[in-house]
């Protein structure tokens, strides 16, 4: 994920690389979608979610 204030496709497979502990992501923070302190796989939900339901 970058650290811009959006998030798109390319966002959302950086998360999904980052949880299978292929990739790191540039700004960790930006992926955690529910605000609750951790980056785990209902963030990534919520992301796809979001991307496929604007």
């Amino acid at each position: 994920m970058d650290a811009n204030s959006s998030f798109e496709l390319l966002d959302l497979i950086a998360l999904q690389r980052y949880l299978l502990g292929i990739d790191k992501p540039v700004a960790l923070a930006a992926g955690d979608m529910d605000e609750n302190g951790d980056v785990d796989i209902f963030d990534l939900s919520l992301m796809k979610r979001i991307l496929l339901h604007p």
